[in-house]
């Protein structure tokens, strides 16, 4: 009976543990989460000082941004772009991605582009021009952007954030 005592108060002792363990991981699992809700914070605040400067070089003179960009029509409606350049008739709705691969490039023209003028009406005499803008990309996810038709910006040394696209590259118009 004295090795059961001690083999109860051992488990006793491992349980306490564990539970402590489990809040700790719990913690960090919350800590983590936040952490990488900013690291995205961080990479759009990198990316808007460079919107107008960028596209305005490219001829397409956009003179105002704005960050999130929300619209709601309904409770399962609703739509957010983490910057939008527009001037009087032109509009690029721009989705910021630590990591850029081309999933998040179809989901950027599927629930953001198309459904644009649904959303922001005021917008709706406008061109709409669609952009990713990431820190680093899965492979062929830069090339796939702009195959789609997407203005890809990225970072160089000079300045913080720039259009990657060849000089030569046509975006795509999602207004139509």
């Amino acid at each position: 009976t004295e090795q059961m005592k001690k083999t109860d108060e051992q488990i006793k002792k491992t349980d306490e543990q564990m539970k402590k363990t489990d809040e700790q991981m719990n913690k960090l699992i919350k800590k983590s989460s936040e952490y990488d809700g900013n690291w995205g914070k961080l990479i759009e605040a990198l990316v808007e000082p460079s919107v107008l400067i960028q596209f305005q070089k490219r001829g397409i003179n956009v003179n105002e941004t704005f960050e999130n960009a929300k619209s709601k029509l309904s409770e399962n409606e609703k739509i957010e772009i983490d910057i939008l350049a527009v001037n009087t008739d032109v509009v690029i709705a721009i989705e910021v991605k630590t990591t850029l691969n081309t999933e998040d490039v179809d989901r950027h023209i599927e629930k953001h582009l198309i459904p644009f003028k649904k959303f922001f009406k005021k917008y709706s005499d406008c061109k709409i021009y669609g952009a990713v803008a990431c820190v680093k990309s899965i492979k062929g996810a830069i090339d796939y952007a702009g195959s789609k038709g997407l203005f890809t910006i990225t970072f160089d040394n000079e300045t913080l954030a720039v259009i990657s696209n060849k000089d030569d590259f046509t975006p795509k118009n999602f207004s139509q």
